[in-house]
C-alpha cells in the first residue's frame, strides 16, 4: 500500500546470483537503499562492481541465468519480486522503464522518433492518433524544443542528451 511516506523506491538485503556451467556465482550481496518521493540518487561504483545489474534485477530485466535469490525490491510500497507474468508486463507498460548509459543503441535507427515514442502508448491500449499525441506531449514534458519537429527526426539526428529524454 502506497503511502506519502513510502518510498518511491526500497530495495533491502538484494542478493543476485547468474548461474554458470551449473553453479549459481554471487554477484552481489547485502545491497539495500530507498529512493524517497521526488528525490534523486545516484549509485555509483567502480565499473563491473554491479550497478547495472542492480538497476537489471529492479526493472526485472535479468538474463535467463540471473535471478534474486535474496531480498526485496518494493517500488511505491509494491513487492516487485511476488509479480506474476501479466503483472509483470503492466509493471513494464506503465512503472518503470531503463534510461540507458548509450541511449542510441537502445533507439532503432531506422524509425522516426514519434514512431518509437507512440509505440509506448499504443503498447497502453491507445489508438494510434492519440498515441502520436501523447508522444508529443511527452517530448515536451521532457523538454524537448520543438517536439512537432523533433518527432519526424531519426535518431542520429538528436543529441545524446536529447535521445536519454
Amino acid at each position: 500500500m502506497s503511502t506519502a511516506t513510502t518510498p518511491a523506491l526500497e530495495v533491502s538485503d538484494l542478493e543476485l546470483v547468474y548461474r554458470v556451467r551449473g553453479i549459481d556465482r554471487p554477484v552481489l550481496r547485502g545491497v539495500s537503499f530507498a529512493i524517497e518521493r521526488g528525490r534523486s540518487y545516484g549509485l555509483v561504483g567502480e565499473s563491473g562492481c554491479g550497478k547495472s545489474t542492480v538497476a537489471l534485477g529492479i526493472v526485472r530485466y535479468l538474463p535467463r541465468n540471473g535471478r534474486i535469490s535474496a531480498g526485496g525490491i518494493a517500488v511505491a510500497g509494491q513487492d516487485i519480486l511476488a509479480l506474476g507474468p501479466r503483472a509483470l508486463r503492466e509493471y513494464h507498460a506503465r512503472t518503470v522503464s531503463m534510461v540507458y548509459q548509450n541511449p542510441g543503441a537502445a533507439l532503432n535507427p531506422a524509425l522516426r522518433i514519434g514512431m518509437q515514442v507512440a509505440e509506448a502508448f499504443t503498447v497502453l491500449g491507445k489508438g494510434r492518433k492519440e498515441a502520436y499525441e501523447r508522444a508529443r506531449e511527452a517530448l515536451a514534458r521532457v523538454q524537448i524544443a520543438d517536439p512537432s519537429s523533433v518527432m519526424g527526426r531519426y535518431p542520429h539526428q538528436l543529441s545524446g542528451g536529447m535521445q536519454q529524454r
